[in-house]
């Protein structure tokens, strides 16, 4: 992963981003020639590309170059698979309890089954949340060893017309608030699950078709007002 996206220096970006700008240059200028009606999608795009290059190079931003921010942006394929562990490692903690048989045990010296569901359930939530906040700070410690911490938090795009700024550390954050909202989502329903069918497995499955039909019920509950609260996007 590493050596696939290597940290390029000032000079590197700059004059990679030179040499794109004349590509781009030279193809509108060919497709302008050949046909602007055929390729004006494609003019479109250059241009805009064309727009954040200047832009960077104006205003001594790296554009398209490896940073830790970046860096963040890439492991975000990830992030599926770090909610399907916590919700499976939240599973097991409730359905290892009814597998071993220690529930009437709990209960026999003197906790309520209210309280312990309960425990178990908050156990299962923090645990979600210590396994991400893991997973970050490893991120940001590998990210930072590779390609430092002090440059490309600012990010630049093509909005509207124009040419943006955008603060990649917020973006990050914001990303990450909503994998946690997400895991204690998916971690709350599946623990419930575990305690209504007494089956972790069955638990499990329900769970991933959940996650993987989220686009499916995304499109039926968008007609209500509560699918503002719900994670499905």
């Amino acid at each position: 992963y590493i050596s696939a996206n290597p940290k390029a220096s000032n000079v590197d970006w700059a004059e990679k981003n030179i040499e794109n700008k004349q590509m781009y240059e030279a193809t509108i200028a060919q497709m302008y020639e050949e046909d602007a009606e055929v390729y004006q999608e494609s003019i479109i795009f250059c241009e805009e590309q064309l727009a954040l290059i200047n832009y960077s190079i104006a205003n001594d931003l790296p554009y398209q170059s490896n940073n830790l921010w970046t860096h963040f942006e890439k492991l975000e394929i990830m992030h599926l698979l770090l909610i399907i562990l916590v919700t499976i490692l939240g599973i097991k903690t409730v359905s290892n309890e009814y597998e071993n048989g220690t529930w009437k045990n709990m209960l026999g010296v003197g906790y309520s089954r209210r309280r312990l569901i309960l425990s178990k359930i908050g156990f299962a939530l923090s645990q979600s949340i210590l396994l991400i906040a893991v997973f970050f700070l490893v991120s940001y410690v590998v990210g930072g060893i590779v390609y430092g911490v002090k440059d490309g938090a600012t990010s630049i795009i093509f909005h509207n017309g124009m040419v943006q700024e955008g603060d990649m550390v917020v973006a990050c954050l914001k990303s990450y608030l909503f994998v946690i909202l997400k895991a204690l989502f998916y971690t709350s329903v599946s623990t419930a699950l575990v305690i209504l069918l007494k089956s972790g497995k069955k638990s499990i499955i329900v769970s991933l078709i959940l996650m993987f039909l989220n686009s499916n019920i995304a499109g039926i509950v968008s007609i209500s007002k509560i699918s503002e609260f719900l994670p499905f996007k």
